[in-house]
């Protein structure tokens, strides 16, 4: 009687077979090497830096010599006069060209000073465009406060405030996007990884694909392979697959950063997710070209989330239901903010969820393409 092969071993060979069967595919050896040069070298390309000088349009009345020694006073402010409060307000919206890139506007009305003098209140309107963080508004309705409370002060030798200010939400010109003032580089570095992910799926759903055609998958069950273990054979390769893709990447750019076990398990969680959706485009495909379709028809809404971080704001809600929302924002907060793992949990349980269904629906849709071979 020959000796029983454990369970443990049949899985091992299967992953051994897959790991060979993916390296012997040029076309995705190929295509992982010179995404992740190219993700390599566009990382070097990008701004390093962010430039804090912060622009301000002003339209006001016969306050030149006070905004003048403002300027002079406070550093990284730059004011940009206007003839009228609509041509700032266009501006600022992106109607009009300026030679400054304004994105903070400052209207005075033109009996400012003369209501100062009286004692009397007048109002200050602050316009904002989507960019501007949330930190930087508030800072500028203090510095406005302080300003007019100085003038005042100055003329009426009061302590009242001259100025009445409008709610944030009846001047904010366009959708609120709230954000930290950090490199393009630096938000960009960790998503790298991400599209990685994308990348290898791609290249799971093809070896799938290929076995499933050439019925290699039959040829396995007929050895003491059961069903079993060649699904979690598959899931163990595509998860390590495009994890280790990932991890290179993050080595290769410096992207690990100061909360490296987080961001590495947000980035196996998201290796089980691509490998879900590598299941169901690779069991759909009937051929190479069905099964590209498939896996581009996924990658396009699976990258949205991506772009949507990229700039400071809210996401809509039809990009936060969307799976790889979570893992985005997982990631984002997790290097670029350095959130801990209190404020990052809410992203992993969405992302955990979001893997059970994923992979269990990827799972049985390649086990009934299985059995009917």
């Amino acid at each position: 009687m020959g000796k029983r092969v454990s369970r443990l071993s049949i899985i091992f060979a299967i992953i051994k077979k897959d790991f060979f069967e993916i390296f012997r595919d040029k076309l995705w050896v190929y295509l992982s090497t010179i995404g992740i040069l190219l993700y390599v070298l566009i990382y070097w390309l990008l701004p390093s830096t962010v430039d804090e000088t912060l622009v301000i349009g002003i339209y006001q009345n016969d306050m030149d010599e006070i905004l003048q020694e403002y300027s002079e006073q406070e550093e990284g402010l730059k004011f940009v006069e206007f003839e009228s409060s609509q041509d700032l307000q266009k501006t600022i919206e992106g109607e009009l060209e300026n030679e400054e890139d304004v994105n903070i506007g400052i209207v005075f009305p033109d009996d400012f000073l003369q209501k100062s003098v009286l004692g009397e209140k007048s109002k200050v309107e602050i316009y904002t465009d989507t960019s501007v963080p949330k930190e930087i508004r508030n800072a500028m309705t203090s510095f406005i406060r302080e300003m007019t409370f100085g003038i005042h002060s100055a003329i009426v030798q009061e302590d009242s405030f001259p100025v009445e200010l409008p709610d944030e939400e009846q001047i904010i010109l366009g959708e609120d996007r709230v954000g930290d003032q950090i490199a393009f580089r630096q938000r960009l570095k960790p998503l790298f990884a991400f599209f990685i992910l994308l990348v290898e799926s791609m290249a799971l759903a093809s070896l799938i694909a290929v076995e499933i055609q050439t019925r290699t998958i039959t040829a396995i069950l007929a050895t003491p392979a059961r069903l079993i273990d060649l699904l979690l054979a598959k899931t163990i390769f595509g998860t390590l697959l495009a994890f280790s893709q990932a991890v290179i990447l993050l080595l290769l750019i410096g992207a690990l950063g100061q909360n490296p076990l987080m961001l590495l398990a947000m980035i196996l969680l998201g290796a089980i997710m691509v490998t879900g959706f590598a299941f169901i485009s690779g069991s759909a495909g009937k051929d190479f070209m069905g099964t590209l379709l498939y896996s581009v028809l996924f990658l396009i809404p699976l990258m949205v989330p991506a772009f949507a971080v990229l700039f400071p704001g809210s996401a809509s809600l039809w990009i936060q239901i969307l799976p790889t929302y979570g893992l985005v924002e997982g990631i984002i907060k997790s290097t670029a903010y350095l959130q801990t793992w209190s404020e990052v949990a809410p992203y992993f349980l969405m992302v955990i969820a979001w893997n059970i269904v994923i992979l269990s629906a990827g799972l049985i849709i390649f086990k009934n393409r299985v059995k009917k071979l």
